[in-house]
């Protein structure tokens, strides 16, 4: 809700009866605007902020809590968090100096588990000197936190722990460009330099930390880690190369192409739990990303990494969708990942296709290529008037508990489920609209 031109309000207050309750009705009610996923929905969150908002500083007071569906465990509750964000010079100008500050209050459903008061501090200080041919960019970056925790099964349950981290970088980029005889084509190198130092984080809870999977875009983070309670220690280059084709009147991108790499140093000795080894890699995978255009409604995109020392492509997603118009959709794509826990490898297929004016079949097919097992099904059609809307669909889903690992928790006796769902839609009303259509279709690239 906004308040006021600078003042806004949210309130997000999800809750069901059971833990099955979206694996009876379907996950296309999961989809209809929440902040929910399609399939082995994890939890549900219930979230209050306040929220302040100018050009140049945002603040907010805020609560979070959750209702676990398919996890073990309720995720921490945050209650609350207050953060404050300040833009100290004008966007757009060559300094830029950002300020962020945060407090948060971390609790468990568990009696047992760790809580913590977090306060965070970072400051940010970067110089971009750009010219049409390139551009440079020194940055540092200040980070201190203080972690008073409370761990009930300790002798002396009370701990303060800080931590003070500066992450040096220098961004580097050329382009070079030569015309076409309907269009251009760029050859632009990047180089990027980190270094953070070591500083020993084992006694650091894991509140809303982890490590995300390493894609092309992760060459360029300043730190491996998502969230706050990790800091990453590294010293490393990362280098890519993209190339991109630019053609028509308009000079739209038709084909982006990106490879690189990061090397390291020194060994990377700051790990999500204490007792995760350390990486002593010189080099990341080589990493590659493409998005091409060949007709301006058929996009094909693929990321995939590649291991030079197993000399085998350990990741990868592939794909391609096909988007004519509003009430046409195709999306296919195919995923794969051999990692310490295991290789995973599955396809998905999702459609939308018009029969004629107002009616269309609706279909998606994921399915896991090693268990050889459909994750989902789903077939149906929707009609549509100039106001209203009504979907029939069929859709059987793996409805297993699923634990933190991904692994079927055990003394469940059927991980399947099927439904049948009629869903009604008016226009302008409520959040089950054809976006959230879309998104369920096309899942996750």
């Amino acid at each position: 809700s906004q308040l006021t031109e600078h003042w806004r309000f949210k309130v997000q207050a999800a809750g069901v009866s059971d833990r099955y309750y979206f694996q009876d009705l379907g996950s296309e009610l999961a989809n209809s605007g929440a902040g929910f996923s399609d399939t082995n929905l994890q939890q549900l969150s219930r979230h209050g902020q306040l929220e302040y908002f100018s050009p140049q500083l945002q603040t907010s007071i805020s609560w979070l809590r959750y209702q676990p569906l398919t996890l073990e465990s309720e995720p921490y509750r945050q209650q609350p968090q207050w953060l404050l964000n300040w833009q100290a010079t004008p966007a757009g100008q060559p300094l830029q100096w950002q300020v962020n500050t945060q407090y948060s209050q971390f609790e468990s459903a568990d009696p047992t588990a760790l809580e913590a008061q977090r306060s965070i501090a970072q400051s940010r200080l970067h110089y971009r000197l750009s010219a049409p041919w390139g551009y440079l960019q020194p940055a540092v970056k200040l980070h201190h936190a203080r972690y008073q925790q409370t761990d009930p099964l300790q002798a002396n349950p009370q701990s303060d722990h800080r931590i003070s981290a500066t992450t040096t970088s220098l961004d580097s980029g050329l382009i070079f460009e030569r015309p076409l005889d309907n269009g251009a084509q760029t050859i632009e190198p990047r180089l990027f330099l980190l270094h953070t130092p070591y500083r020993d984080q084992s006694d650091i809870g894991l509140f809303d930390t982890r490590r995300p999977d390493f894609r092309f875009s992760q060459l360029f983070r300043d730190n491996r880690f998502s969230g706050y309670d990790r800091i990453g220690d590294t010293e490393q280059a990362s280098f890519a190369i993209t190339s991109r084709l630019f053609s028509g009147p308009q000079q739209q991108e038709v084909l982006r192409y990106s490879i690189g790499r990061s090397y390291y140093f020194a060994d990377r000795r700051v790990t999500l739990l204490p007792n995760d080894n350390i990486e002593t890699a010189e080099h990341s995978n080589i990493l590659s990303e493409l998005v091409w255009h060949p007709l301006d409604d058929l996009s094909v995109y693929a990321d995939i990494g590649f291991n030079t020392d197993r000399n085998e492509t350990e990741q990868g997603n592939i794909g391609l969708s096909y988007e004519p118009g509003e009430d046409f959709m195709v999306n296919v794509s195919h995923r794969f990942n051999d990692s310490s826990s295991g290789y995973q490898e599955q396809s998905d297929i999702g459609f939308i296709v018009p029969m004629s004016d107002q009616w269309r079949l609706i279909g998606r097919w994921h399915y896991d290529l090693i268990n050889k097992r459909s994750l989902e099904t789903l077939a149906g059609f929707e009609y549509e008037s100039c106001c209203w809307s009504i979907r029939i669909v069929s859709r059987r889903h793996l409805s297993a508990r699923l634990n933190q690992n991904g692994g079927i928790i055990a003394g469940q006796s059927e991980p399947f489920n099927q439904d049948l769902l009629l869903q009604f839609v008016f226009k302008g009303i409520g959040g089950g609209g054809r976006e959230q259509l879309k998104s369920l279709l096309k899942g996750s690239r």
